[in-house]
């Protein structure tokens, strides 16, 4: 039988240890997963607010890199995941210097 952790009611003492336990639970994927889906919302906001496919791009992978590097500084997530979420920024740094470069 598999032993899942069980928090009781003195355990929660305060949001960091809650988010622990999660992260613990989820086997360290919770906070990458949901670094993907704010990254998949503000993408998919700022292209239906009018922006460009690249602009919406750089902006998310920015507040998901800010996001990351807060998350990895607490050890909430590994440090790979910043690392690929700031490389994301860079290629989406790129793509606007791509796309606005006179033809």
């Amino acid at each position: 039988m598999a032993y899942y952790p069980v928090m009781n009611a003195t355990d929660t003492e305060d949001m960091f240890t809650l988010f622990r336990f999660v992260n613990t639970v989820a086997s360290n994927l919770f906070f990458p997963i949901m670094l993907l889906v704010i990254f998949s919302i503000t993408l998919i906001g700022s292209v239906l607010a009018g922006k460009p496919a690249y602009r919406g791009f750089v902006y998310a992978s920015f507040v998901c890199a800010i996001l990351s590097i807060l998350l990895s500084l607490m050890n909430f997530m590994s440090k790979q995941y910043m690392y690929l979420s700031v490389l994301l920024v860079g290629i989406g740094l790129i793509w606007v210097r791509l796309a606005e470069a006179p033809s």
